[in-house]
């Protein structure tokens, strides 16, 4: 149950711009890397049919499924690059998760694997999935295909949660029927399932093409993210530490099913991702690279120039997270990339909270943010889940946007909850044990 605020919500007023010619945009193609580097992350799927225990020296075709082991991580991925295996290497990440960083020396004689091909001829599709993993976007087939509540509708992304990013709505008004050939191809995988398509009202008339259901979004941070849309478009609110997904709801990238449709129809999984490319003025381009591609050969190819000391981010402007180097990778959920001047970067206080309640208005959750920063200034992760509804947190990054203090209110959510997870797992340990 959430702590009710004395003070009163408000809209923050990011509203996104209207892209009516945004299918008239045609994407910067960026050239294939020298060296791909793949950041493979913990995620239980066993490889069968394909490289069991990755090492340096490995020859990789593209497409080719991947199994590695180091130092207690397992993980399994899709090379998106054909090749030899030139590094492995264990890396802590964000929030302290562990992940493997893999580095190719790219051959420009590509080779496809058959993998695809011969899981796609399998009747029940479960070989699959861990292919359609691989997917640019952020649907994680493998585990939605085993929950015991089967996923009853399917929300496509046509509209893209964060401002000034444009990759999904690119999608939907250029490559509108490879969008519905994708959506033919979910439906026998979930079957049974319902195909919603959750757009902005200058992008309803396309959307209808697909012939799927269309649920119109008000373009407006942060209604633009799952948990809103569920709770507008559909009057149904997550509970606190759900995931959308148990609850028999999946959303999906308009790019993921057009890559799908791409993949079927190819014998090959996509592994070529679009992202939006936002500059040190405020321009904005959309870029196409491989999956695995350093985002320094992606600012190259847009004719982007950085300096020691910008700030990079990968990811959207309001949750985005920043890279310490060039060589840092495009991922399959890169939405966006932004750069900031030296100069410009906003910089985070250590100050203490000063009590203006700005927080607590734009909180769409209805935390008492006020409240819980205190407890999370003191380590008190136990405190902040149990008292102050820590876990309520849909990651929107308001508080921090309106913070006038420039308390780095969101890291320190993000941080209680990795804490507050990590304390759960290591009592899980000893109740095990």
């Amino acid at each position: 149950m959430l702590i009710k605020s004395f003070f009163g919500p408000a809209i923050t007023g990011l509203r996104f711009p209207v892209l009516e010619n945004i299918h008239k945009e045609i994407p910067i193609r960026v050239p294939e890397p020298e060296t791909a580097f793949l950041h493979i992350y913990r995620n239980g799927v066993s490889v069968t049919g394909g490289i069991e225990n990755l090492q340096v020296g490995a020859a990789l075709k593209t497409g080719q499924r991947i199994a590695v082991e180091l130092e207690g991580v397992k993980a399994s991925a899709v090379s998106p690059v054909t090749g030899v295996v030139s590094q492995v290497s264990g890396q802590t990440g964000y929030s302290g998760k562990n992940y493997l960083k893999i580095a190719v020396k790219v051959d420009r004689k590509e080779q496809f694997d058959p993998g695809f091909r011969k899981a796609a001829e399998e009747p029940d599709g479960s070989a699959i999935m861990p292919f359609l993993d691989a997917l640019p976007g952020n649907t994680d087939f493998s585990f939605i295909s085993a929950l015991q509540k089967p996923i009853r509708a399917f929300i496509v992304y046509g509209i893209d949660t964060e401002p000034f990013v444009t990759t999904n709505q690119f999608i939907l008004a250029a490559r509108t029927e490879e969008l519905r050939a994708g959506m033919e191809r979910l439906r026998p995988l979930f079957r049974g399932c319902r195909i919603f398509v959750a757009v902005p009202p200058y992008l309803e008339a396309m959307a209808r093409i697909t012939r799927a259901e269309v649920t119109v979004v008000e373009p407006v941070y942060p209604f633009t993210l799952p948990e809103m849309i569920m709770k507008k478009a559909f009057n149904f609110e997550i509970p606190a530490g759900r995931r959308i997904e148990e609850l028999g709801v999946a959303f999906v990238n308009a790019e993921t099913l057009v890559a799908m449709a791409e993949a079927f129809e190819s014998g090959t999984p996509g592994v070529r991702k679009h992202l939006t490319v936002v500059t040190k003025n405020g321009d904005a381009a959309l870029v196409n690279a491989k999956i695995g591609t350093p985002v320094g050969k992606v600012f190259s190819a847009a004719g982007i120039h950085t300096s020691p000391g910008d700030l990079i981010v990968q990811g959207g402007p309001m949750t985005g997270r920043s890279i310490h180097s060039e060589d840092a990778p495009v991922l399959k959920n890169t939405e966006a990339l932004f750069i900031r001047e030296r100069a410009e970067v906003p910089f985070s206080s250590d100050s203490h909270c000063i009590n203006c309640g700005e927080c607590v208005r734009a909180c769409p959750a209805g935390i008492p943010v006020n409240m819980l920063v205190r407890v999370l200034e003191n380590g008190l992760w136990e405190d902040a889940a149990g008292l102050y509804d820590l876990d309520a947190c849909i990651e929107c990054g308001l508080c921090s946007y309106v913070c006038p203090a420039k308390i780095p209110v969101f890291h320190y959510i993000m941080l209680g909850k990795h804490e507050a997870e990590r304390i759960a797992r290591a009592e899980d340990s000893d109740v095990q044990g």
